[in-house]
């Protein structure tokens, strides 16, 4: 996981939490650490998955990919990587943004493979073959509609057609997979589709007017290819592909039909017809019949009861006087109305508006004298419960039944059953436990114990068979916090919250033993132990809460979400709960459920977001990384814009500025911090410890993650760098690669390199070293020209983006360039800046430029040296070039003659140029006058002797006479060159005198 990258922490968990690795970004090359992994293994199938998905992202791979791989899996028998090939080859096929032209030669290149494949006895294999050739159907049928093709991909494409489609309705064809079946039966749908003629009706095409009425079918987009597409040089017969499909059409038809009486002939499935149990639609014919023989029945019922009433007029509702009623006419002879009269119940009614007003006020003040106090607030309490909305109770309400008042049938209404919801017994149980005939005698304390144990077993192992129940159907009706499947929670948590400490440990245990199914069930039991403490009834909220918890998350997977589920439910979150949770962001296999918790406490929890947030702020500075960059990517998605930014920025400064030296804590106080900012406000945390170069990263990590949301961050970080010891900063330069390649070159970092303070430069070269890895933009090159013309700035600044000036501005920092050497990382340095320069120049302009020695003697014969050791680019004819150049400067550079040995020394072949070009040229310059460059000449005249001795005759007398004094050497070779020449016997004479 990267510190700079905009992840969020919630996504991890789908990520195997203890080995997070790095996929490549390049397929080729996932793919390849797909290859590295174990065969067959899981790390092997894991990485096959994310190359697939780097695949997905490069789509333009695949084609080759498809083309060099699928022949390499056709062999042997099944594997992940064949499994995974195929999926590439049905991603590259079927994908929609690759141009038709790719895929159909990615399908005419595996055809013949996957028609092989199909041939198997693989089951996997030929489910996977299967879909590819359902897709690659209409793309091989419009090739071979419209042209004609090899005939090798004719055969290959009827070979496997036919072999699909004996898939789909030979009984016989092996092997016999359900699978295989029902992906044959889709390739058969391509092949009805191909094999049917568009119609006006097919949803394939569309209607286009031409002139006047006539209508013209165009197929939509030609995406689904047809027999009306099929031209004379196709090797198609339209007509045979017709009847091919309507001959299809009627095997599947039959082959239908046949499944389904078969099933009549099996035995069990005879045996479910003859006892009823057919299909959902028997049974619902079975309703209705039954249905409407009772409706029938009701309405002879309805017709007896009024020939009766119409006998017997006088008892007015057809019934003997002495005849029992019914329970059903009792039960409708009570039935609550509606809408009820407002005065019945309430005494006689009196028109106040006749009234004078104080004659009311009077009777109303002397009728609440009357009544006293208690008797008043009781109904007051009672009429204020009947006018509210939720007045009515919710049992009542799901029977439909509302308040009302009881009213008198003027004549007998018949009821149907089917639309009475109550049976005569429940109405009977009413009336007999309202009489108290079941009034049991009370219980022993332990047998009262035993009672609610029994009831609360029962409750939780029955409670889970109601989950199987289906959810109410959405409507505007109040909805329930819990549902009606949901009641068992409710009830036991009443239960376990009237008992004592020891019934609660069975169900803390109930609940650990399955905390994810459980979790809402424990919510409703610690909301019900909440209030019972809050209304002072020795509720147990805390002790039940760090019970579930304490047994729980030593056992949580790193995956699971339900524990951040959990705690939002809650009432109240405890500090013991949050301390709970740091202990568990600190077991790094499961410290995601512990982050994910800590956050959502933070964001939705006020009273305890401090000590929460402190917690994360923490953990930020902890030891072990892996738990440091989780804390960091949680707390850093609340900077810039939310409640807990200025808490998590001011933290990440605070420990940052424990990298200050301490005697320079409180210096220039006043000058380097802004207003309000307190220059010696540092942090501490209990995982920090001395600071060393090993420490470092524990303290900037948090504070360079914020600055990727925050830029200005890095204002602060530039102000406190000179501040540190230095081997303090070359640790925070190395640590804030990762930052500057993130946020690449913004305007603020720009704005801060423009004006980074005295002590940053190391810093800022490092930034700007970073921002030129891939080339330097021209806003870079212009900002570091500017700074080198305003400020005394350290040379290597022109590294960077030296390949990115013109020649003459090479020329000019060249010398700067060469003054680096002399320390032992210049060399590397000085010669990557060569090999940039060298894209500008020549080799020959840049050797001219080094001679120019105005970096010193030394540090221009080190950069010399090191052109010399490019000896692919410094060839023999460079130097020829360069020294010849050197040769006819007006002031020969001391150097010269250095360089000039160096080369005879490299290429043995330059002396016959050393001794004609370049040695009358210093001959000529009276080089002699140069005591250096005499000196050298010298040398160089032994170096390349006898070549030399031309040019030494040249030299004046004086002069050659120095050569042979100070060259001893050369006066045997020199007398016997001159000795061999009859005209220079005086010469010889006025050389070596007596010795001649």
């Amino acid at each position: 996981m990267s510190l700079y990258a905009d992840e969020e922490l919630g996504v991890l968990p789908d990520i195997d939490p203890t080995a997070i690795s790095t996929v490549p970004t390049d397929p080729l090359q996932a793919l390849a650490a797909a290859l590295t992994c174990p065969a067959e293994s899981a790390a092997q199938a894991d990485a096959l998955i994310a190359a697939g998905q780097r695949f997905e992202e490069h789509p333009d791979k695949l084609p080759e990919l498809c083309l060099q791989l699928l022949p390499m899996v056709v062999d042997g028998g099944e594997s992940l990587l064949r499994s995974w090939t195929l999926e590439m080859v049905a991603l590259a096929v079927g994908r929609s943004d690759l141009k038709v032209e790719v895929k159909l030669n990615v399908a005419q290149s595996s055809l013949d493979v996957l028609n092989r494949l199909l041939a198997g006895s693989s089951v996997s294999t030929i489910k996977a073959v299967i879909p590819i050739f359902s897709i690659m159907y209409p793309i091989i049928f419009r090739i071979l509609a419209t042209s004609r093709p090899l005939p090798i991909i004719l055969e290959a494409f009827t070979s496997s057609k036919s072999r699909i489609l004996s898939f789909a309705l030979d009984p016989a064809a092996q092997p016999q997979s359900v699978g295989i079946k029902a992906a044959a039966w889709k390739f058969v749908q391509k092949v009805l589709l191909a094999g049917t003629r568009a119609t006006a009706a097919d949803p394939r095409v569309k209607l286009s007017r031409l002139d006047g009425a006539d209508i013209q079918l165009q197929t939509r987009g030609g995406t689904d290819p047809n027999i009306s597409m099929i031209s004379r040089d196709s090797p198609f017969d339209a007509t045979e592909l017709e009847e091919e499909a309507n001959l299809l059409r009627t095997q599947l038809v039959t082959q239908m039909y046949s499944s389904r009486a078969a099933s009549f002939t099996n035995p069990s499935g005879r045996q479910d017809f003859e006892n009823g149990y057919g299909a959902p639609h028997q049974l619902n014919d079975a309703l209705v019949r039954q249905k409407q023989r009772m409706e029938i029945a009701m309405n002879e019922e309805q017709e007896a009861r009024k020939s009766r009433r119409d006998v017997k007029p006088g008892l007015g509702i057809g019934k003997h006087m002495t005849e029992a009623e019914s329970s059903a006419e009792g039960a409708k002879r009570a039935r609550l109305e509606v809408n009820s009269s407002p005065s019945q119940g309430r005494g006689a009614e009196v028109d106040v508006t006749s009234i004078s007003v104080e004659t009311v006020i009077d009777l109303v003040m002397a009728g609440l004298s009357a009544v006293s106090v208690d008797h008043l607030r009781w109904n007051t309490r009672r009429a204020l419960r009947e006018s509210s909305a939720d007045a009515v109770p919710l049992l009542a309400t799901s029977l439909g039944v509302i308040k009302a008042e009881v009213t008198e049938d003027l004549e007998d209404e018949v009821l149907n059953p089917l639309d009475m919801e109550m049976d005569d017994e429940d109405l009977l149980v009413r009336g007999f436990v309202s009489n108290g005939l079941m009034k049991a005698p009370p219980l022993e304390s332990v047998e009262r114990d035993d009672l609610v144990n029994i009831a609360l077993q029962r409750i939780w192992s029955s409670g889970a068979e109601l989950a199987v129940l289906p959810d109410p159907q959405p409507s505007d009706e109040i909805k329930l916090a819990v549902q009606p499947k949901e009641m068992w929670m409710l009830l036991l948590a009443r239960l376990a919250t009237r008992g004592t400490e020891v019934k609660r440990k069975p169900i803390t245990d109930f609940v650990v033993s399955d905390f994810a199914r459980r979790s809402k069930f424990a919510s409703i039991w610690l909301n019900e132990e909440w209030f019972n403490e809050k209304i002072g009834s020795g509720g147990q909220y805390n002790v039940s809460l760090d019970g579930i918890l304490s047994a729980y998350l030593p056992t949580v997977d790193a995956r699971d979400r339900s524990l951040s589920s959990f705690l939002s439910t809650l009432p109240e979150i405890p500090t013991s709960v949050v301390s709970m949770l740091e202990t568990l962001c600190n077991d790094t296999e499961r410290s995601i459920a512990g982050f994910l918790a800590l956050r959502d406490l933070v964001e939705a929890r006020p009273p305890v977001r401090q000590q929460a947030l402190r917690i994360l702020l923490e953990l930020c500075t902890h030891t072990e990384r892996k738990t440091r960059v989780m804390a960091i990517s949680t707390v850093r998605r609340w900077v810039p814009e939310s409640p807990m930014a200025p808490t998590v920025v001011n933290y990440g400064l605070g420990v940052l500025r424990r990298l200050v030296r301490s005697d320079n804590t409180k210096l220039d106080g006043d000058t380097d911090m802004e207003e309000g900012e307190q220059a010696d406000e540092v942090i501490e945390s209990r995982y920090l410890g001395e600071v060393t170069a090993e420490t470092v990263q524990q303290h900037v990590e948090l504070v360079f993650a914020l600055s990727r949301r925050q830029q200005e961050l890095l204002d602060d970080i530039f102000r406190v760098y000179p501040k540190m010891e230095a081997q303090v900063q070359d640790s925070v330069e190395t640590l804030l690669t990762p930052l500057i390649q993130s946020l690449g070159a913004s305007s603020k970092l720009i704005e801060i390199l423009r004006i980074f303070p005295p002590g940053a430069d190391r810093l800022a070269l490092r930034v700007v070293t970073i921002l030129s890895a891939d080339g330097a933009s021209p806003v870079l090159v212009s900002l570091v020209k500017g700074l080198l013309a305003e400020r005394e700035l350290n040379p290597r600044f022109i590294i960077p983006i030296v390949g990115q000036l013109d020649k003459a501005e090479i020329e000019r920092q060249i010398p700067r360039i060469v003054s680096l050497l002399g320390t032992s990382d210049s060399r590397d340095l000085v010669r990557t800046a060569f090999a940039s320069i060298l894209q500008k120049m020549t080799p020959a302009d840049l050797l001219v430029s080094l001679h120019d020695e105005d970096s010193g003697l030394k540090a221009t014969i080190e950069a010399i040296g090191i052109c010399f050791s490019m000896t692919t680019v410094f060839r023999s004819d460079v130097l020829v070039n360069a020294l010849a150049r050197v040769a006819d400067l007006p002031t020969l550079p001391v150097v010269f003659l250095r360089t000039v040995i160096q080369a005879v020394t490299t290429y043995k072949s330059l002396i016959p140029f050393i001794a004609n070009t370049v040695l009358p040229k210093l001959v000529a310059k009276k080089i002699w006058e140069t005591p250096q460059l005499w000196d050298g000449f010298m040398i160089l005249a032994k170096r390349i002797a006898p070549a030399s001795y031309g040019s030494l005759l040249r030299l004046p007398m004086p002069w050659l006479k120095d050569v042979i004094q100070r060259q001893p050497a050369l006066k045997q070779g020199l007398r016997g060159f001159l000795a061999g020449k009859p005209q220079a016997r005086g010469a010889l004479a006025e050389i070596f005198g007596d010795d001649v």
